[in-house]
């Protein structure tokens, strides 16, 4: 496996949340690490297409996904270092993989050996009943049910622990709280 995609081993609680473009992961992501006074660690994706390449991010191709994969699991590594008991992840490379999938119609060799060892306590899947908002890096929003499927299929494939998230901001917020919750309690026996 390369070395660049390689998960250190932690005992934190480690919560992937994943789905669509524009379905709140990022608002949830925040948005539980205030909750838990924690950090997330941040999409990459954004910040490869914002800040690494200088062209139109619609003109990626399958080049770009090995080190946006290996950017994702670099700032997940490190965050382990600063994190508290728990560390929520917008996105990471299960979404990355889908993308992949959807746009390129393949999956780099080295993202799917990387899948096989990611370890994250839960997922959390963004359902598409939010308002799509418009954002440069946005592209299909008459794409989303389809993209849903494959991150729905994906995760079954994986056998991944995963609650889809419904309904709004507030919603979302107190059902992935309560699953959080249920979660450490099974994990510390009571």
């Amino acid at each position: 496996m390369e070395e660049t995609l390689r998960q250190q081993n932690s005992e934190l609680i480690k919560v992937a949340i994943v789905g669509p473009e524009s379905t709140g992961k990022t608002t949830l992501a925040k948005a539980l690490a205030a909750h838990y006074e924690t950090v997330y660690v941040a999409e990459y994706m954004r910040h490869y297409y914002e800040q690494v390449v200088v062209r139109d991010p619609f003109r990626s191709d399958l080049s770009d996904i090995l080190p946006i994969a290996q950017g994702q699991i670099h700032a997940e590594n490190e965050a382990l270092a600063v994190a508290n008991s728990l560390l929520f992840c917008d996105t990471n490379l299960l979404e990355i993989a889908c993308y992949s999938d959807y746009y390129f119609g393949e999956i780099p060799a080295e993202l799917e050996q990387g899948l096989t060892h990611m370890q994250y306590d839960l997922y959390f899947l963004t359902y598409i009943d939010v308002p799509w908002e418009n954002d440069p890096l946005r592209d299909r929003p008459f794409d989303r049910q389809k993209l849903f499927s494959i991150f729905e299929e994906r995760l079954k494939q994986q056998d991944a622990p995963h609650l889809l998230l419904k309904g709004d901001e507030q919603t979302r917020l107190e059902t992935a709280i309560l699953e959080i919750e249920k979660y450490r309690e099974r994990r510390h026996g009571f």
